[in-house]
């Protein structure tokens, strides 16, 4: 950005990246400069764009009045008919939650699967461990991290 972040304002909140990115190619098409904060959170983490309030798509402050005008035309439907898209304390608990939950559960699941593919080669080839001790000791310590450890230092963290 070329301004101070305090030299712009929000004239509009999205639940979906890609409604802001519309709404932000309108204002650009009209010379108004404008940036969507939060967008690049939609790859990493996209269940958690409801948590972090939307994508909030923000104008200088002098070019409010102008964007508002673009974005939400006098013959169109109310400003507060078409931002439904805000979400409920409600939905930013729900989806704060699920996000907890995800980082603390997710790398769990692929431990639990790892640990299926050795018992299973442990039961079909039983000479197999003879062979690579090292290989089937390092999975059971890196599986067990993953399975106790990890999800222990993600709810009682030691720093």
């Amino acid at each position: 950005m070329s301004q101070n972040a305090s030299q712009f304002f929000t004239v509009l909140v999205c639940a979906d990246v890609t409604e802001a990115q519309i709404a932000k190619g309108a204002l650009e098409s009209a010379g108004i400069e404008a940036y969507v904060l939060d967008q690049n959170i939609a790859g990493v983490m996209p269940y958690a764009s409801i948590a972090l309030g939307g994508y909030r798509l923000q104008v200088l402050t002098e070019d409010v009045e102008e964007a508002k005008s673009i974005l939400f035309p006098p013959n169109e439907k109310k400003v507060e008919e078409i931002l439904v898209a805000i979400p409920s304390k409600t939905e930013i608990k729900k989806a704060a939650g699920i996000a907890l939950l995800g980082v603390v559960f997710f790398p769990v699941v692929p431990c639990l699967f790892s640990v299926l593919i050795l018992a299973r080669t442990l039961k079909n080839e039983k000479n197999v461990f003879f062979e690579y001790p090292f290989f089937f000791l390092g999975a059971l310590v890196f599986n067990f991290i993953g399975l106790i450890v990890y999800p222990i230092l993600m709810i009682y963290p030691i720093f």
